[in-house]
């Protein structure tokens, strides 16, 4: 007995044409399949980024590896500033660095793997996080400064969400500090306190078209500023500071040198997870 849905004959036998409503489902199952597809392809490309493949040791054989000196976490170089450098190149291999001075890293640049990669400001971008397996160091002469560059390596191979936390980790705070107030003749910028429990580093720019000096105040008792970190800032330089965390609150001073006001002065302060 015949249903009244339409036929079609395809080589010598006869088939039933499904209703419109069963084909525009299957097509739907289609599209969301496809739509999985890319999504996991997607999902695997990040993956490999965040984490390489050569990387995906698990944390057994990656201390195994490192007690039989087949691997390395970590590295540290040190270089004299009192020379003025033009694209050393420094071979070494890493995932992550990090760079110290007796000071600011004002007038040190880094570029990564290659001479033609750009040449990263590391007063802007310190630390920073990404695989190399060579530097090119430039810096200006600084008398009296010496350059640590703490290397490190296999910083991945523990485990894939552990490398995703650090990436979001590792992001600069909101604004713990500011001022765009130029001060006047020997006059002092004092910051209100923040906190800096949840950090590893505090991290800032400064600029003043008169030299100065900055501090950076840390306390652990609640009442005495005990860790006192003090920068020679000389007028007109675009600098950058990085102090490590040492206590529970801290603040920023700047002292502006007897003999003028300024006209232009910015300081901004933020921290970093690691």
């Amino acid at each position: 007995m015949g249903n009244g849905r339409e036929k079609i004959a395809l080589k010598g036998e006869v088939f039933e044409v499904p209703p419109q409503g069963l084909l525009d489902y299957f097509t739907r199952q289609d599209e969301l399949h496809i739509a999985m597809l890319k999504a996991v392809k997607q999902l695997e490309i990040v993956t490999n980024i965040l984490l390489p493949p050569a990387r995906q040791i698990s944390e057994v054989e990656w201390k195994q590896r490192l007690e039989s000196g087949e691997i390395q976490d970590s590295a540290m170089l040190t270089r004299d500033l009192a020379t003025a450098r033009s694209d050393e190149k420094i071979v070494v291999d890493g995932d992550f660095i990090n760079l110290q001075t007796d000071g600011s890293l004002s007038g040190i640049t880094l570029r990564f793997n290659m001479l033609t990669s750009p040449a990263f400001p590391m007063q802007y971008f310190n630390p920073r996080q990404q695989k190399f397996f060579s530097l090119y160091l430039t810096n200006t002469a600084q008398p009296g400064k010496t350059l640590w560059m703490d290397i490190g390596r296999e910083a991945s191979s523990t485990s894939g969400a552990y490398t995703i936390a650090a990436q979001f980790g590792n992001k600069v705070s909101a604004l713990l500090d500011s001022t765009a107030t130029p001060l006047g003749d020997g006059a002092t910028y004092t910051g209100a306190p923040f906190s800096v429990e949840d950090y590893g580093v505090i991290v800032g720019s400064v600029y003043s078209n008169r030299t100065g000096t900055l501090y950076i105040d840390q306390m652990n008792d609640g009442i005495n500023y005990d860790a006192i970190s003090t920068y020679a800032y000389v007028g007109g330089n675009y600098d950058g500071f990085v102090v490590p965390v040492v206590g529970t609150l801290a603040r920023v001073r700047f002292t502006n040198l007897a003999g003028a006001a300024q006209t232009s002065f910015r300081l901004l302060v933020r921290a970093r997870s690691v």
